[in-house]
């Protein structure tokens, strides 16, 4: 029996991790601390090692086979506080080969890999989790189904009733289980305890300053979703100072910190040839992991961010962006999908491409306004001439096209083929 903890909310990524403790000797759920890893590892575990435990720690750092003894599959709760657990597991996986779902590891940040001596390739399936997302939230039907979508498959039309007071209400709430279901005033103190813990928890864990940690993230909170520079970034945590080469290494190493604890995501520039210099020139899109957390930096709850409407279609952006990446990463049928951006000299863009291992490809644009889909469709439509019309090159025409719109009301497909994505359908 599963050690499913009461009041558990079901996650998307259930039936893809249990396919993969069906295929591989262990599994590593990896994603930002609070978004839920350890409970959905627990719904699928029959036994458990707390490594944040300081006792228990002690004694699994003097042998790290301690933390895999019980009945599988047998979860490992923050396993990067001991590295050597990795290639413990991995041993322990190579000596019954054959066997599969023997263990479940979670982590909230990469270790050095120095700390470990093998990749753990072929034995340790890595499986990343995102916050909760509006269907988990039970604030979207998940109708409009971005796996089928991508699979080509007929979604009939559907109603969708959410709100904007609502979207904002999510935006600043975020996916974080914890803050679910609660009055607002708690739902703010959740986040903005997180940023909190955050900045600490640099002052414990490395020689970073938390001021200087805070300071970086309202640079990436002011420059969510874009495309800022380092240079940038230093320049708007120094308050507007000159930033010298010290200064951005430092920028830098803050940013390689946050990466390796899963709360910044990156989203690559996209080219249709997969040997284009644009997929490896163009700077990256950053989004904090979850659009809370650029509400709390910039100081904004919901009814606030419902009278600024230029930042709460960038945080819509930004939701859009987590619960895609969350529906991908959940998806037992999609082959390796990988979200991208694009843009050219000429001004042709589109805020998401996902593409698939064997090429197949789709386009998105998202837009706060459900009246300004005319035109992002004429974009969408002619991104697809532009990637399709060169005989020679023989890319291949677009899964689909849609359109993302907050308040759309209706789910449907329009004449042009361009699909129409109400928020409270997104799934």
């Amino acid at each position: 029996m599963s050690l499913t903890p009461s009041g558990y909310h079901h996650r998307i990524m259930e039936d893809n991790l249990r396919l993969h403790l069906d295929t591989f000797g262990a599994v590593e759920v990896r994603g930002p601390k609070w978004c839920g890893k350890t409970w959905l590892s627990l719904s699928q575990a029959n036994s458990v090692t707390n490594l944040d435990d300081p006792a228990i720690r002690a004694a699994v750092e003097l042998d790290a086979s301690l933390a895999l003894r019980g009945e599988a599959p047998h979860l490992v709760d923050e396993w990067q506080e001991v590295p050597a657990v990795w290639d413990a597991t991995r041993r322990a996986v190579d000596s019954t080969l054959g066997t599969y779902g023997r263990f479940l590891l979670t982590g909230s940040s990469t270790p050095s890999m120095d700390k470990v001596s093998h990749s753990g390739a072929g034995r340790i399936a890595r499986l990343r989790m995102e916050p909760m997302t509006l269907v988990e939230q039970g604030l979207s039907s998940g109708a409009a189904s971005i796996e089928r979508l991508l699979l080509g498959e007929e979604i009939p039309s559907t109603q969708a009733s959410l709100t904007l007071p609502d979207l904002a209400s999510s935006i600043c709430r975020g996916g974080w289980p914890a803050a679910q279901g609660r009055p607002e005033a708690v739902q703010n103190l959740v986040v903005s305890q997180y940023v909190e813990a955050l900045c600490d928890s640099v002052a414990q864990k490395t020689n970073l300053d938390p001021a200087l940690m805070r300071r970086v993230l309202y640079a990436l909170a002011r420059n969510d979703g874009g495309t800022a520079s380092i240079e940038t970034l230093a320049r708007d945590a120094l308050h507007g100072e000159e930033p010298t080469s010290a200064d951005r290494a430092a920028i830098t190493s803050y940013l390689a910190y946050l990466e390796q604890n899963y709360l910044v995501r990156n989203v690559g520039g996209w080219d249709a040839p997969v040997k284009s210099r644009a997929r490896t020139r163009k700077r990256s899109k950053r989004y904090l992991v979850d659009p809370s957390l650029t509400a709390a930096l910039l100081g904004y709850d919901a009814q606030r961010l419902l009278w600024d409407r230029q930042l709460l279609g960038i945080l819509f952006e930004s939701l859009c962006m987590r619960d895609l990446s969350a529906c991908l990463c959940a998806s037992t049928r999609l082959r390796q999908p990988s979200l991208f951006y694009y843009r050219d000299a000429y001004g042709l863009e589109a805020d998401v491409v996902i593409e698939l291992l064997d090429g197949r490809w789709a386009a998105l644009e998202i837009k706060l306004d459900s009246t300004k889909a005319d035109a992002a469709a004429a974009n969408l439509l002619r991104l697809r001439e532009k990637v399709t019309s060169n005989p020679l090159a023989q890319n291949p025409e677009p899964v689909f096209l849609g359109v993302i719109a907050a308040n759309a009301p209706f789910f449907f497909r329009r004449p042009d083929g361009v699909y129409v994505i109400p928020a409270g359908c997104l799934g």
